[in-house]
């Protein structure tokens, strides 16, 4: 049932600090996109499969629903008011959030931050790239993340991500 998907997708994305109305802005979608995709990577899965694009991990299946979803809200504000994520996610949740929002982040946006793990994490796990091939593609992609590359390697094998 779609509406089912939708209110669990929503409070999902409660549960990682995104709200509908972020998903007005570039920024916000693309927070989503990574976001998700590493939580689901480290268990907390909604049935949305990636493919790479210049942003990193993308799910056009997570880009509709997201759609949908900040559609339904604004018609219904109380959507999602009294609804829970299954316990099992909470943990994983919360992890991804604290890797996410650290205040050991680099001097980054964290939409930039964020596309900068989910982007080094699917390289070395779904691409399987080496280290090195990696670091050099994504240096080559997107040069204004290169420099944030060990931290964010460093801070994706601290959580047990890479």
């Amino acid at each position: 049932m779609k509406d089912a998907r939708l209110i669990a997708l929503g409070v999902y994305l409660r549960e990682l600090r995104i709200e509908p109305h972020d998903i007005e802005k570039f920024e916000g979608r693309k927070m989503t996109q990574k976001a998700v995709y590493l939580a689901q990577y480290d268990g907390a899965d909604l049935g949305y499969r990636y493919i790479w694009d210049s942003k990193g991990p993308y799910s056009p299946a997570l880009a509709e629903d997201y759609n949908a979803l900040m559609q339904a809200y604004l018609i219904n504000p109380k959507l999602l008011e009294g609804k829970t994520i299954i316990e099992s996610y909470t943990s994983v949740i919360h992890k991804i959030c604290d890797l996410i929002y650290s205040k050991d982040k680099p001097d980054l946006e964290t939409h930039q931050w964020v596309e900068l793990l989910a982007s080094l994490h699917y390289l070395q796990k779904v691409s399987e790239f080496s280290y090195r091939k990696s670091r050099t593609y994504l240096g080559r992609e997107k040069p204004e993340l290169s420099k944030y590359i060990s931290k964010a390697e460093a801070e994706l094998k601290n959580v047990s991500l890479l």
